[in-house]
């Protein structure tokens, strides 16, 4: 059942639910029949996308300066992963805004930035959880888990250190990939194409849905965890 859910995106995309030219041929004909142009809207999104990345450049620098450690190796691959996301649901999303722009009239783009804005939320959430771990494996001495032994020769304990990190931080990505290819069939960054003839109910995404709801619960959860254990550590110390 829970197979059934999932298509692979590119033949998903083939499917008669995204054929615009079942109606009319893809184009600017669709935005000028259906879209609205945000200007506003698109101005602030797109002016605050590009200062957002500038204002990310000095940040990837310093901690780009680091890396041995598993908590800055996290951080640094969210913050990349954040400037991917900032580019497509600001920059990106702000021409589109300008344009008044519907999926049919630049399917392309639209796409592209959809799978850059789902794919990254998947993945960068993803890899908050594994942040949080770190720290919450850190306070209780069980760091071992993203590090080794400190009976291991220095340069080995890098190695390792940094391979197991590695291996976290490819879980996460190869999830996050998982979910942008192999997804809900009939799904989209606006959820629906808005092409006539369908019901908008055909384009729910229940995998994104999922997902949101358990990495808000185990957020809560860890940052539980956290505080409980910042609070007897302080009455134990």
């Amino acid at each position: 059942m829970i197979g059934a859910q999932y298509e692979f995106m590119p033949t998903m995309l083939l499917g008669p639910e995204y054929n615009c030219s079942s109606v009319m041929p893809q184009g600017q004909a669709w935005a000028d029949k259906y879209g609205v142009k945000q200007i506003p809207f698109g101005v602030y999104s797109l002016v605050f996308g590009i200062i957002t990345e500038i204002l990310y450049i000095p940040c990837m620098i310093g901690l780009g300066r680091d890396l041995r450690s598993s908590c800055i190796k996290i951080m640094f691959w969210l913050a990349l992963l954040d400037m991917v996301a900032i580019m497509a649901n600001c920059v990106l999303f702000g021409v589109l805004l300008l344009e008044g722009a519907v999926f049919c009239s630049n399917p392309v783009m639209t796409v592209g930035v959809g799978i850059a804005g789902y794919g990254m939320w998947c993945t960068a959430s993803a890899c908050c959880l594994v942040l949080a771990l770190n720290r919450l494996f850190e306070m209780l001495n069980l760091s071992r888990y993203f590090s080794v032994s400190s009976q291991v020769p220095t340069n080995m304990q890098l190695l390792f250190q940094s391979t197991r990190t590695n291996i976290y931080i490819g879980i996460c990505s190869a999830y996050g990939l998982f979910m942008v290819l192999f997804t809900r069939t009939l799904q989209s960054m606006f959820f629906s194409p808005f092409i006539q003839g369908h019901n908008t109910d055909e384009y729910v995404n229940w995998p994104h849905a999922v997902h949101n709801m358990v990495v808000a619960l185990c957020s809560c959860l860890l940052y539980m965890a956290l505080c409980a254990v910042l609070m007897l550590k302080s009455v134990w110390l």
